[in-house]
């Protein structure tokens, strides 16, 4: 499935890459979401040359309602999804769609190549083979696997059972801070098996006008890290999911994801952030558990790979100025770490 707004430029090169795939019998959707350039021309030449790709149009919505709205018109067992202007690997759904057959999984999951320019880069560090949930602790998976398995729809296969079976749903990006971290969330807290194929078949083109550089995704950022937290929090309260330590963990991440995407770096603007996520659910617990205790570092080095000194003075010192309410102390340890970050971002 492919969502596309004004791609005119790459997605005739992006849905070649689905339309010559080893797997042939597949159904290709693509939900045009209100093209204003050529991008409708283009699909309707495709679809006339392969009665396989299926064009959906829509008024624009975004891309969480081109999901959606794929989804209902999916038929068939498995669905993948695929950024308008990435392509794919001839062989990515046929290679998946095999070990999701040999290993009954309800989800797999294949690697990445980071691309830019004629420049590739292997985005992930999976370990192949079946993750078994059934016999697995959600907070052992949550800390331990999860966080390594990307937090991207497009490198993965779904069972349409579990999707539908699940109602789960792509929730709008004016939301939420993302609304592929969500869907995965669900979908793997629901799975009974899933498969780590550690072949890079999908290739994500880095551009500098991703949606997550652009003024969406900096729009109302607070309340979407918010909304993401609670959403997550009362998904596990609803499906008697045990996990607090990876909500106190997610919290506490959700905190320093919204705080990286202020504006203009000043002491008032992240103070004036950080005040008004002081009032999540459970914040002040959150705190203190990476203040004054450890038992949080393991999904630290988890999720970075490793987590070290400077980078673990920096939260609980942090942490502990947000927790006794010094709000103007820790903008000022925070805008010295975002000015760093975005240095080197720029190197």
């Amino acid at each position: 499935m492919v969502p596309v707004f004004n791609g005119e430029k790459y997605i005739e090169k992006s849905i070649r890459s689905i339309a010559n795939q080893s797997l042939k019998e597949i159904e290709i959707i693509v939900v045009n979401d209100g093209s204003k350039d050529n991008t409708l021309k283009v699909l309707q030449k495709l679809s006339e040359e392969d009665k396989r790709i299926k064009v959906i149009n829509q008024v624009n919505s975004g891309v969480s309602q081109a999901r959606n709205n794929g989804l209902k018109n999916a038929s068939g067992k498995f669905i993948g999804f695929v950024d308008a202007d990435d392509y794919i690997d001839i062989t990515m759904y046929e290679k998946m769609y095999k070990k999701a057959e040999e290993f009954n999984c309800d989800i797999v999951i294949c690697n990445v190549n980071d691309v830019k320019g004629e420049e590739k880069k292997v985005s992930l560090c999976l370990e192949e083979g079946v993750i078994d949930m059934d016999n697995l602790l959600k907070e052992d998976f949550l800390c331990e696997k999860y966080c390594k398995l990307g937090t991207a729809v497009w490198h993965k296969i779904f069972k349409t059972e579990l999707i539908k079976e699940n109602n789960i749903k792509f929730i709008n990006y004016s939301e939420v801070a993302s609304e592929d971290t969500l869907f995965n969330f669900e979908a793997m807290m629901k799975a009974k098996k899933i498969y780590c194929l550690d072949e890079p078949l999908y290739n994500y083109m880095i551009t500098e006008s991703s949606l997550t550089k652009s003024k969406v995704a900096k729009s109302n950022m607070v309340k979407r890290c918010i909304n993401t937290v609670d959403i997550m929090r009362d998904f596990t309260n609803n499906n008697n999911i045990k996990c607090d330590e990876y909500i106190s963990y997610i919290t506490y991440w959700e905190f320093i994801n919204a705080l990286s995407y202020v504006d203009e770096i000043n002491v008032k603007n992240i103070s004036q952030y950080i005040k008004e996520y002081s009032h999540i659910n459970g914040f002040k617990s959150t705190l203190k558990n990476i203040a004054f205790s450890n038992k949080l570092n393991k999904y630290f080095i988890n999720h970075k790979g490793s987590y070290s000194s400077v980078n673990k003075v920096f939260d609980k010192t942090f942490s502990l100025l947000c927790f006794i309410n010094f709000y103007s102390l820790a903008a000022v340890i925070h805008s010295k770490r975002l000015k760093r970050a975005r240095a080197i971002q720029n190197l």
